[in-house]
């Protein structure tokens, strides 16, 4: 972690900093960082603006840093950013370059930051690619090919231990490498109770020869999302998942970023994509948060009327206007905000504190076909089953992780509905309605009814007690 505080044209703090990430043979794929020279400070976001850089400024001053919370110690007011807040409570992630925080921001993707006692930001234009124009087997064929490619240029003499689920993205990295006699020396899978993830990835192991490695949850719930809200800066309702398996991390670590949204329709709504088309970009948003966004029942009167409809939507509207024009706008939309904002905090704030991060499915002319899939076509889930069952047919019968009811003692429920109902009291949330949602966890057999609330809320009550924001 490093900051650098700016007056005027005197700075104070690390005068030089570099971040890197996606290590290939020509380089890093992803690098940013900072540099003070002669009065002036330049900082230079990656390509995808995956590993964040806050900044703040007012007036003569600025702060820099990759750490929310160091910057947060040192400004002289903390608050909510209420529009942000907003759309994060009903999609779960931040939208554009926003932050919880009031007036800090992140720099937006390939983008350069110059500081000479005032604030110029230079973004370079994102040109839409051309619509692909072949069939659907010649997508298919040049997926393939162009997968290949990437996971090439990323091999290391050293292959990591890979993190394998019992999903696709994972399943290509490992099919890829042992078809070019790569294979990593063991796998590790996390056996959950909602998912037969771990019987998938040992059974495609075993196929493979490989060991598998079976983690097992060594923290309780509430532990695992105080330990993710601070990995993942407070803005991140997912990814506590991976809490259980950093310990078992062995580098350098594929990792399957982004393919479910780039290739298999992850939270693709035909209707939003046609209306981003004719430019009801409000439309448009109201239907995507009817379709993805999270219920607000739990939150008081005073949170639902600060935190508002209006607000949220207004910036999600503002964000679908970007991305009107590419092949496939919702694809565009989920990946440059859910994926480049949460869950590339997975690999880039969670892992790669511990291990080297390799993210084949962001590599450039990869991204670029991707983005060029015209959403008429491929925009519905299926794709990237095509590609995987054309490339390895002789694991086709190898099944993929299926969902399942999780069951919780009865014990478990009435622990985890005290603990829950107590950290979410506050002015923020209904105090009846979360007494009727841990009611309905002790007669059910689930936690659902608490855990989504707790999920999406807690991360902003951890950071107004951590990071002192005024309320």
């Amino acid at each position: 972690m490093a900051i650098v505080e700016a007056s005027e044209r005197r700075f104070c703090g690390a005068l030089s900093h570099r971040l890197q990430a996606d290590a290939t043979t020509a380089g890093p794929s992803l690098t940013c960082g900072w540099r003070c020279t002669d009065g002036t400070l330049e900082a230079v976001s990656d390509r995808l603006g995956f590993i964040p850089l806050f900044y703040w400024s007012e007036g003569e001053k600025l702060l820099l840093s990759d750490s929310i919370r160091e910057l947060a110690r040192r400004l002289p007011r903390v608050r909510f950013d209420d529009r942000a807040v907003a759309a994060y409570l009903r999609l779960g992630y931040y939208i554009g370059d926003t932050t919880l925080l009031d007036g800090v921001r992140v720099l937006p993707p390939d983008s350069t930051l110059i500081w000479d006692g005032t604030l110029a930001m230079r973004e370079k234009t994102q040109h839409p690619p051309a619509v692909f124009a072949g069939n659907r087997d010649e997508a298919v064929d040049e997926y393939i090919r162009l997968f290949s490619s990437a996971i090439s240029t990323r091999l290391t003499p050293q292959i990591g231990r890979l993190t394998l689920s019992g999903g696709r993205d994972s399943r290509h990295i490992l099919l890829e490498l042992h078809r070019q006699g790569a294979l990593p020396h063991d796998v590790v899978t996390l056996r959950r109770r909602n998912s037969t993830d771990d019987i998938a990835a040992a059974d495609l192991a075993e196929r493979l020869g490989l060991r598998c490695i079976v983690a097992e949850g060594v923290l309780d719930a509430f532990e695992v999302e105080a330990v993710k809200n601070r990995m993942n800066f407070y803005m991140a309702d997912e990814n506590g998942w991976y809490v259980h398996l950093l310990d078992h991390l062995d580098g350098p670590v594929f990792d399957g970023l982004a393919g479910d949204v780039l290739s298999n329709g992850l939270y693709f709504v035909g209707e939003v994509a046609d209306l981003i088309d004719t430019g009801a970009f409000d439309d448009a948003a109201r239907l995507f948060v009817r379709k993805h966004g999270g219920y607000l029942s739990y939150l008081s009167d005073e949170g639902r009327q600060r935190f508002s409809d209006e607000l949220a939507e207004d910036l999600i509207s503002q964000e679908f206007a970007r991305h009107r024009g590419m092949a496939n706008p919702v694809q565009s939309f989920v990946f440059w905000n859910r994926t480049r904002r949460e869950i590339a905090l997975l690999p880039i704030g969670m892992a790669r504190s511990r291990v080297d991060t390799l993210l084949p499915y962001t590599d450039p002319d990869l991204l670029a076909f991707f983005l060029s899939l015209p959403h008429t076509v491929f925009g519905r889930q299926g794709f990237h089953d095509e590609v995987i069952g054309k490339a390895y047919p002789s694991f086709a019968d190898v099944a993929f992780a299926e969902k399942r009811k999780p069951s919780y003692r009865f014990s478990e429920r009435i622990v985890y509905s005290v603990r829950a109902s107590k950290k979410l009291v506050g002015r923020f949330a209904s105090w009846p309605r979360i007494l009727s949602y841990a009611g309905a966890v002790v007669a059910g057999g689930s936690l659902k009814p608490l855990e989504n609330p707790f999920s999406r809320l807690y991360p902003l009550l951890q950071a107004r007690d951590e990071l002192g924001i005024e309320l």
